[in-house]
């Protein structure tokens, strides 16, 4: 019974099979009184039972450290878009307030212009005024000279 999963053969036999074997093996010699023999099955039993569980062990915190690697590049995958996103939001907002401005701008810079010609146009007709004024005065001053003039030499004859 022994050269049945010995090493050319293992090869062979699958690890569930291999597994069944020592059992069996650890069975028949137990039934046959060789204990030494059945302790042996035994024991490779138990090691190759343990090394399928280490390794399904390991596989299942294999996978849950690729699942927990994947999640948290997910994680860092959503707050970059996050951030990104944030990001565009400002620039769009940064634009339209530099836009806001420039136009706000161009707005006061109009009526600055609107004030400046509406306040040349009222200094062109207040001089225009100014000068019609100052002519009258002038020819007020002028009849009252010649008032005057008329006046003293009526009174001086």
């Amino acid at each position: 019974p022994t050269k049945s999963i010995s090493a050319p053969w293992k090869s062979f036999l699958s690890t569930p099979e291999i597994l069944k074997a020592y059992y069996m093996l650890h069975q028949v010699d137990s039934v046959r009184k060789d204990y030494k023999s059945a302790l042996h099955y035994l024991s490779l039993y138990n090691s190759l039972r343990e090394e399928i569980y280490n390794e399904s062990e390991s596989k299942q915190f294999l996978d849950l450290s690729i699942k927990y690697e994947t999640l948290q590049k997910e994680k860092k995958m959503q707050a970059l878009e996050a951030q990104n996103l944030l990001q565009k939001q400002k620039d769009i907002a940064a634009r339209r307030l530099f836009y806001g401005g420039f136009i706000f701008l161009g707005i006061v810079i109009f009526l600055i212009y609107l004030r400046y010609h509406s306040n040349r146009k009222k200094n062109l007709q207040l001089s225009k005024q100014k000068e019609e004024i100052d002519n009258q005065n002038t020819n007020l001053q002028k009849l009252n000279d010649k008032q005057t003039v008329a006046t003293f030499s009526s009174s001086g004859n």
